[in-house]
């Protein structure tokens, strides 16, 4: 589920709940001040934004870890690894930061919160841990392709 439809089940949620009904500026000003969509709210710009030809919009928070792993891969094809020691030591923290809640560095990402046993099981998730997702530890899902990559992108620093 993509966040801006997150973004408007919250609303929803809320306002149903509270019967509020939209009608007054006060009652919208007290679902968007609710700390839920004050959270939702603070992360739009991520997903949502205004280009030349109009509004735009991304399922994901960006390529993050899908782009630096094959960056870091053309690099140590190319043999400059030497001469970029402080991009592979960057490289190398960002992916263990990245990699879903494996290490130390990734259980101390915000993420955490949403992996333990009671929000597992509120929206029906699997126990994440130890890939990589497409963008970064905030987008939570492990996936196979991008897992591939940022284990090659780990391997390639090993060298």
């Amino acid at each position: 589920v993509n966040k801006v439809l997150n973004l408007l089940c919250t609303s929803h949620q809320l306002s149903s709940t509270n019967t509020y009904s939209y009608t007054t500026t006060v009652e919208k000003n007290i679902i968007l001040n609710h700390p839920r969509m004050v959270r939702h709210m603070m992360r739009c710009a991520d997903y949502l934004w205004v280009a030349e030809d109009g509004m735009k919009m991304q399922g994901y928070n960006g390529s993050q870890c899908w782009d630096t792993s094959f960056a870091i891969q053309a690099v140590a094809e190319s043999n400059l690894m030497e001469q970029f020691p402080e991009l592979s030591s960057n490289v190398w923290k960002f992916l263990e930061r990245t990699q879903i809640l494996s290490t130390p560095v990734s259980q101390d990402s915000s993420a955490v919160e949403f992996e333990n046993p009671k929000q597992r099981e509120r929206f029906y998730r699997h126990v994440s841990q130890g890939g990589w997702p497409f963008s970064t530890s905030a987008h939570g899902w492990p996936i196979s392709d991008c897992t591939g990559e940022g284990l090659k992108g780990i391997l390639s620093l090993l060298r």
